[in-house]
């Protein structure tokens, strides 16, 4: 358990690749390189080794540590009800400056913290309407190319994890002219201009309506 824990973590530290080539990359750019991947990935390995313990316990310690600050903006969202219903989705955006935003710059963190605010408000509110409703969290990128990360997870009474929102992302993105790069493994992922997120989700409202 504490080896999956731990090798996770590594993982998730990576910088995510693109998957290949995108004719609207040039307008939002890659993804800036914070970790050092060979590195992390022969950390993870270590890990999984008897005599490299302490790189196991490193590597637990800074998980634990990082799935507080997830927890953390989870009840941000909550305590301040910025999570938004837009009719057919839900949204969530973190702002610009907003402390220790860094992290969910990364898909793996991103993702984690959509999936744990979805289900937390949707046993906050107790709606019936917010169980079959996704969630789209936006999060800082790249300051200084004003780029943004955006994500989608599936409602969570949706038992078969179907995640159809890559598809809209794409759709929307170019309905509306928005600059993007949708290029990463998984298609619910998607970067945008910072400031085409506005009509970015007025395109998605559109097009899911």
């Amino acid at each position: 358990m504490l080896i999956n824990v731990s090798f996770w973590f590594f993982q998730a530290s990576l910088p995510t690749v693109p998957s290949g080539n995108n004719a609207d990359a040039g307008a939002v750019g890659d993804a800036p390189p914070n970790h050092d991947a060979t590195s992390n990935y022969l950390e993870a390995l270590k890990s999984l080794s008897r005599p490299q313990i302490d790189v196991l316990e490193g590597g637990v310690e800074r998980a634990k540590d990082k799935l507080g600050l997830v927890m953390r903006q989870v009840q941000t969202f909550l305590d301040l009800r910025t999570i938004v219903c837009a009719g057919p989705f839900l949204y969530a955006v973190i702002q610009e400056g907003t402390p220790d935003s860094k992290i969910f710059g990364h898909p793996n963190w991103l993702a984690l913290l959509a999936h744990a605010t979805l289900r937390a408000h949707v046993t906050v509110s107790g709606g019936k309407k917010t169980q079959n409703l996704p969630l789209v969290v936006s999060a800082p990128l790249d300051p200084a190319k004003g780029t943004c990360l955006i994500l989608g997870v599936p409602p969570v009474t949706d038992r078969r994890r179907r995640n159809l929102l890559g598809k809209a992302f794409e759709q929307a993105a170019k309905r509306t002219g928005s600059r993007y790069l949708l290029d990463y493994f998984d298609g619910s992922v998607i970067q945008l201009k910072s400031e085409d997120r506005a009509k970015f989700f007025d395109g998605l409202v559109s097009l899911l309506n």
